[in-house]
């Protein structure tokens, strides 16, 4: 898949180290910006800050090696493709077969592939989905826990856990832009859990629930079962009383 990439056709003239320090960079007062610092940012992070400013201006400084190529996340640039490997596997097959019979013929396939580093816009990236994994569990007993709503913030979209305890959540773009970036975790007997969301396209979280001991107090009626509610004298006393004048 194309990855986005950055350049920078007119680089800024004003000094780095004149400008005021803030969280995310430096405070340019010749344009009244913020410039983010992006030299320590890794190619993931860089393209979760597209997803999240999608649409919108930004000044920022970068290493001479993040510019003029695509931006692939680590994550993705070094997790095998099955697919490749069963396609290498049935082409070696074929080519034994081909080598015992000489009269026979066959055709290779071929894989499409798109050229690397084939730019694609920044509201193509944004538009993607964000999925959200997890598991949710006991923090006492530690047993996964089933059943388990998980609603995302500010929507009306959710999840229910498996028997194995672990949900999906799949959020359109649209639908992440407008939440709280937040997923609320419930369920009967635990206490609600609140969880805060980062930009990651990707997400994994593993999920401990206490028991809502508060929610089971209430008061206690004691009965004394030791004392009859009657004995053969009080029976005998109500059986006479409507025959008394």
């Amino acid at each position: 898949m194309p990855h986005p990439s950055f350049s920078v056709p007119s680089p800024c003239t004003q000094s780095w180290d004149a400008m005021t320090p803030t969280a995310h960079g430096r405070h340019c007062a010749a344009c009244a910006k913020v410039v983010v610092d992006f030299t320590r940012f890794t190619d993931a992070e860089l393209l979760a800050w597209l997803r999240q400013q999608a649409g919108q201006s930004a000044c920022g400084r970068f290493r001479a090696d993040q510019l003029g190529r695509a931006l692939r996340p680590a994550a993705f640039a070094t997790q095998p493709k099955r697919w490749r490997t069963w396609l290498a596997a049935v082409v070696a097959v074929w080519g034994l077969r081909e080598a015992a019979a000489t009269a026979a013929k066959a055709q290779v396939p071929t894989e499409q592939r798109e050229p690397e580093g084939t730019p694609i816009s920044i509201a193509d990236w944004a538009r993607k989905p964000v999925v959200i994994r997890g598991v949710v569990s006991d923090s006492t007993s530690h047993e996964l826990l089933p059943g388990v709503t998980v609603l995302l913030g500010g929507t009306n979209l959710g999840a229910s856990t498996d028997t194995a305890g672990q949900f999906e959540l799949v959020i359109p773009a649209e639908a992440w832009a407008a939440s709280k970036k937040q997923l609320t975790v419930t369920t009967i007997g635990f206490v609600k859990k609140e969880i805060p969301l980062s930009t990651s396209p990707t997400q994994s979280f593993s999920v401990a629930l206490a028991a809502d001991v508060m929610g089971l107090m209430g008061e206690v009626v004691i009965i004394d079962i030791d004392r009859p509610w009657y004995n053969p004298r009080n029976l005998w006393q109500r059986l006479k009383r409507p025959f008394r004048h």
